[in-house]
């Protein structure tokens, strides 16, 4: 699989960078347990740091679902290249 930038965008609207799909998946999968229940609120990256959505502080996710988001998208753009490779 060539090098490139791949990018997905999280359930609160920050686009990640991937440029290692593979051990973004690997990552993702060892991070957080499904059963996690801490609480995060949508953030939005400024200048890299994790600032609150005021709008949006009336949400909550478990660190569970915002992780098993991310690694839902990247697998979906491992299986997207997957099926480019094939043809």
């Amino acid at each position: 699989m060539a090098t490139r930038k791949l990018s997905i965008t999280d359930m609160f609207g920050n686009t990640i960078i991937v440029t290692a799909l593979i051990m973004a998946i690997a990552q993702a999968e060892a991070s957080v347990p499904d059963n996690a229940t801490n609480a995060i609120k949508p953030f939005k990256f400024v200048n890299g740091i994790a600032v609150s959505i005021p709008e949006r502080s009336s949400e909550a996710h478990t660190v569970a679902e915002y992780h098993n988001d991310l690694l839902a998208k990247v697998e979906a753009v491992l299986a997207r290249d997957d099926q480019g490779n094939e043809a």
